[in-house]
This record gives structure tokens, C-alpha cells and sequence, in this order.
């Protein structure tokens, strides 16, 4: 069940790390967000950043210069 869409395509990091924390925060164990982001390497600069494994990486996809994520909280 896809809770929500977190577009952070013109963000950078750390801001974009914080509007992940928050959503993830917002987030029931075993929901999902999607996360649009403009750098290819978002997800995993987020995951690197020693940020709790907090999430599940499901889904990673590029359409066009979008890259798209889903993430399911555990």
C-alpha cells in the first residue's frame, strides 16, 4: 500500500535526507513511499549517510532524468 509520493527531484542533500527521515517517520511498519529524486545516487546517499535501516529498498527505476524509489518501512 503506497502511503505517499516524496518528490525531491530539485532537492540535495541534506535536505533531502531530512524530507526522507520525516516521511519514513510518518510512516506505519510495512508501509511504502515513493521517492522521486533528480541523482541517481539519492537513495543510497541517504542510506550511507548512518541513517537507521529504518527501510526497505523495493523498487529502483529510472524514467527519463527522474529516478524513482519505493521504500517500505520496517
Amino acid at each position: 500500500m503506497l502511503r505517499r509520493t516524496l518528490d525531491l527531484r530539485h532537492v540535495s542533500p541534506p535536505g533531502g535526507w531530512t524530507s526522507i527521515d520525516d516521511a519514513v517517520a510518518s510512516l506505519e511498519v510495512g508501509e511504502l513511499i515513493e521517492v522521486l529524486a533528480s541523482e541517481p545516487r539519492a537513495v543510497d546517499d541517504f542510506r550511507s549517510a548512518n541513517r537507521p535501516a529504518q527501510t526497505d529498498l523495493l523498487e529502483s527505476s529510472r524514467l527519463g532524468t527522474v529516478f524513482r524509489y519505493v521504500l517500505r518501512k520496517i
